[in-house]
């Protein structure tokens, strides 16, 4: 059978692109929720800080390598299931980013190098399975819709570090739990919209079928 991708009425496409902007927003704040306090943190364990420029660039890195296939999984997994996979994958890789302080030295930044990679997995392919939604939802207004969720990703990058500050001063600072409160707060959070997702989004129209290609733009 042939599946209808017309666009879904709009109370629902207007629910829908609520959903895809609580995925831009939590998904940016795995990269700025640890700016304020983790320095110090790594500088602790015995890290220097080109390494920590390493921990904090490899998500961008990742971002930019993994994109292409994303791209391609859109159309083999389908929208729905790759927007909860999205926070689910951000969800456990940010809980168990917030238990690498039992780390030392090289253990301590290789545990962290591999999750924030993840989690940059995960904030891939919400990113572009959200955009790449928009011409389906909103095919007349494609260019407010993705400035809309330009704006949710912008809140997340201020938000993010005022909540990761605040979250590690409330769970004790240094000498508690103050490293590994705003992972897990965020990683749970992530998992609770998983949940949310999973049981609310309906069966998403997938958009066009096109070969991702990083020297064609059309």
């Amino acid at each position: 059978a042939v599946k209808d991708e017309s666009p879904p009425a709009l109370p629902q496409r207007n629910r829908i692109f609520a959903l895809i902007s609580i995925v831009h927003f939590f998904g940016p704040l795995s990269y700025t929720i640890l700016s304020v306090f983790f320095p110090k943190e790594a500088d602790e364990r015995g890290v220097d800080a080109i390494t920590v420029g390493w921990i904090f660039g490899v998500f961008e890195l990742t971002v930019v390598f993994f994109t292409p296939l994303a791209l391609s999984m859109i159309q083999r997994v389908g929208a729905r299931k790759l927007l909860v996979a999205a926070n689910i994958i951000g969800g456990v890789a940010n809980c168990l980013l917030g238990f690498c302080s039992k780390f030392e030295g090289i253990a301590f930044v290789l545990a962290c190098v591999f999750l924030r990679v993840i989690a940059a997995v995960g904030l891939t392919i919400g990113l572009v399975t959200g955009y790449g939604l928009l011409p389906v939802l909103y095919p007349g207004s494609v260019s407010t819709a993705a400035g809309m969720l330009e704006t949710v990703m912008g809140a997340a990058f201020i938000i993010g570090p005022v909540a990761g500050a605040g979250l590690f001063a409330l769970g004790g600072g240094d000498h508690r739990a103050g490293y590994t409160l705003p992972f897990v707060a965020l990683g749970l959070t992530e998992l609770l919209f998983a949940v949310v997702n999973a049981a609310v989004l309906p069966t998403l129209p997938n958009p066009p079928d096109q070969k991702p290609s990083m020297r064609r733009f059309r």
